[in-house]
């Protein structure tokens, strides 16, 4: 069979939907979800969390969190007291990004007899996020089937940033089960920077590899 010369333009065309197909879809954008908890040990109403640089625009909110204990926090085993990933999630293909940084707010409880949800506003308290996510973990969170799952706190102070990088998706015996691939690849922020492990399991997820010892496709 004769050779075919393609031009440089096709070529890289090719080489770019082969590895597309391999490595699923590049985005502009970022697969992220933003999930809030309240570490507090009184329940808490209108959380939420907003763009640090625009503050009419906003990634989660509630209008009501229980408290979850009547322990302060620092009485609490971490880190799995601080962790609530899921929330409102945005597809990296609408061109979503994280954020440099977000405010958290709430209010307490109003007193009895008050209107509703008139309760007493607490902060904005200012949190950065993109910076602390490593770079790697961004990128990864552009393609499809990636997706960067982000978790701060309410209710009490200091406010708790950390993450966490999941696949879901084809795995290898998917054509075979139906059954999509479900991996947890990377885990860190705040409430690991301390702990010097490597790896954290729990029931939930089984063993996450703790950043920096993540291996990362």
């Amino acid at each position: 069979m004769p050779l075919v010369h393609l031009p440089l333009t096709a070529l890289a065309l090719t080489l770019t939907i082969e590895s597309t197909a391999a490595m699923g879809a590049w985005r502009s954008g970022t697969n992220a979800c933003y999930g809030i908890r309240n570490i507090g040990t009184e329940d808490i109403q209108v959380v939420r969390i907003k763009s640090a640089e625009n503050p009419q625009l906003w990634y989660e909110g509630a209008l009501w969190i229980r408290a979850e204990s009547d322990l302060p926090h620092a009485e609490r085993p971490k880190p799995g007291s601080t962790l609530s990933f899921g929330g409102s999630c945005y597809r990296s293909d609408t061109g979503h990004q994280v954020p440099e940084a977000v405010t958290v707010s709430w209010q307490t409880l109003p007193s009895p007899g008050d209107k509703a949800y008139s309760g007493e506003a607490v902060g904005p308290y200012r949190a950065s996020i993109r910076s602390r996510v490593p770079s790697k973990v961004l990128d990864l969170a552009r393609r499809d089937g990636y997706n960067l799952e982000l978790s701060l706190t309410a209710g009490d102070v200091p406010i708790y940033f950390n993450w966490q990088l999941v696949y879901r998706g084809p795995g290898r015996n998917s054509r075979q089960t139906g059954v999509a691939q479900e991996t947890y690849l990377c885990i860190g922020g705040d409430s690991f920077e301390k702990l010097n492990i490597s790896k954290w399991t729990t029931s939930q997820r089984g063993t996450v590899p703790v950043w920096p010892h993540c291996m990362l496709p």
